[in-house]
């Protein structure tokens, strides 16, 4: 029988992706940034397959509340 996978949450995606692109990304500083900043505090403990379009444009209204639409669009970049 196969073992069911257990599911990966996004702070441990986001760890691992870093780790592969700070030798290929010229902005890793920037990706890292947004990553801890705006990104872990809302989706961290989330399973990746669980955050919904929903959760995305629900995090994106929050952040344009206290952040200029300009960097709401890059970190958006970065999670996308």
């Amino acid at each position: 029988a196969l073992e069911e996978a257990p599911m990966m949450t996004f702070s441990v995606y986001a760890d691992g992706w870093l780790k592969r692109a700070e030798t290929r990304v010229r902005s890793y500083k920037t990706l890292k940034f947004h990553v801890e900043k705006y990104l872990n505090p809302t989706f961290s403990r989330k399973a990746l397959n669980a955050i919904t379009t929903s959760d995305v444009n629900n995090w994106i209204a929050e952040q344009r509340k206290n952040l200029k639409p300009a960097t709401v669009k890059r970190a958006f970049n970065t999670l996308r």
